[in-house]
This record gives structure tokens, C-alpha cells and sequence, in this order.
């Protein structure tokens, strides 16, 4: 999104978004808006999530992965040692240095109130961010998810090992038929070595409070258990 307000600022070149549609398009867009109005600031907001009764789309990428464990019987690790020198790229992980490995979800409340602050600060940067600045380690939501899932029989393996156990599971046509599946390519491309695509940020700064709580075992059995109902909303 854009708000007003003037300011000098200097972009990377195109090379640190090239690699996926989404990144080299936000960055297209960024050019445009800072050509022809170059008063325009913006807000790059990262992943958000929780909105009223934690009801977010089910074919978003966490849920998608979330759910696809009581399935394939794993959810996936991106710890350093498990993934062999390889993590996820900035575009899986949001705003969140790629890393820290860090679940970047931002509680939607919380986020737009950011906004709401940066459209009238009018001192605002140039560009600014709305990130989580506590984000939660990435494993450790993978072991809230399997807690709130109630699935003992989850596996917490390397992130290869679940994109194998995905791929299994939708190409041999079983069912449910899984978002997951829909987002194969997603999750594939993201396992790629880490790109520049998280020096887009440029010059940031942050509206979101420093004591923003880290996303708790709580929140996430919240979420889980609206996902699993009968009645979420694909």
C-alpha cells in the first residue's frame, strides 16, 4: 500500500527480485509508484494473520502446510540442520531476515493499527515496514501445530523430507485432495538458497510496537481449531 510522503530514497537493482513472479512483481510496482509519484511512500506489510474469529483463508500457505500434517503424518523443519546449508527465501518467510527462520505472522489488529499510525505520521520513512518484531522460531510454530492438531503421530521432519511426503501424497491422487498440493511449486521454489530478495527492504522502518508478543501455543490452537471446523472457509 502507499501513503504520502516525500522523501529521497534509493531501490535495489532489478537482480535482487528476479527468481519469482510475486517478488518481481512487487518490485516492478515499487518502481512505478517511485517514477511517477514520487511523493507516494510504502508500506511493505508482511504476513498477517488472526483476523475476527482467526477466520483467514485455508488456501493461504500456513494453513496449507498446517493442515497437510494429519495427512502425510509430518510437518516440516527449517532449522539450519535440517535443511543442509539451505532455508527458506525471503519470499516464504515474509519480511523476517531468512536467517532467523522465523514465523512472521503479524496478528491482523495489531498490523493495521501500524498503518493506521504510519498514515498519519507524517515524519514517517520513505519506505516502511509492518513485520512482527518477535517473530517466533519457525520449528517451534511447527510443534505449537502439532500439539494443537492433537496428532501424536506427527513427525517433525527436514523440510525436504515433508515437501517428498507431499509430493507422494498428491501425485498418487489420495484423498483429501490437500491445499498443499495446490502450492507445491510455492514450497519447492522457497527451498532454493537464500536470494536478495529481503534487501528489498531497503531503508525500513517499523510501527509495530517492540513489545508485541511472540505468537503463543494459545494463538495457535486458536487458529487450528476454526481451520478444522466444518464450516472454514477454503
Amino acid at each position: 500500500m502507499c501513503l504520502i510522503h516525500p522523501g529521497p530514497h534509493e531501490y535495489p537493482g532489478p537482480l535482487s527480485a528476479i527468481g519469482f513472479g510475486y517478488g518481481e512483481s512487487k518490485w516492478a510496482a515499487e518502481r512505478i509508484f517511485d517514477t511517477l509519484l514520487p511523493s507516494v511512500s510504502l508500506v511493505r506489510i508482511g504476513q498477517l494473520g488472526g483476523g475476527p474469529g482467526e477466520d483467514w483463508s485455508l488456501t493461504d500457505w500456513f494453513p496449507s502446510l498446517v493442515l497437510s500434517g494429519p495427512h502425510i503424518k509430518c510437518l516440516p523443519d527449517i532449522g539450519e540442520d535440517a535443511v543442509s546449508g539451505k532455508c527458506f527465501s525471503d519470499l516464504f518467510l515474509s519480511l523476517a531476515d531468512p536467517l532467523a527462520q522465523r514465523l512472521p505472522i503479524l496478528p491482523l489488529k495489531v498490523g493495521a493499527k501500524a498503518v493506521i499510525q504510519l498514515a498519519f505520521d507524517r515524519n514517517s520513512a520513505r519506505i516502511a515496514v509492518v513485520d512482527h518484531p518477535n517473530a517466533l522460531d519457525f520449528t517451534q510454530s511447527m510443534y505449537h501445530a502439532k500439539s494443537a492438531l492433537k496428532c501424536p503421530d506427527i513427525e517433525i521432519v527436514p523440510i525436504q523430507s515433508w515437501i517428498e511426503r507431499l509430493k507422494d501424497y498428491t501425485q498418487t491422487g489420495r484423498k483429501p485432495a490437500l491445499n498443499a498440493s495446490k502450492l507445491l511449486g510455492f514450497f519447492e521454489y522457497t527451498m532454493g538458497e537464500v536470494t536478495k530478495a529481503h534487501k528489498l527492504r531497503g531503508e525500513v522502518a517499523s510501527a509495530v510496537p517492540r513489545n508485541t508478543p511472540v505468537i503463543s501455543q494459545e494463538d495457535i490452537n486458536n487458529w487450528v481449531s476454526v481451520w478444522t471446523q466444518p464450516s472454514a472457509r477454503l
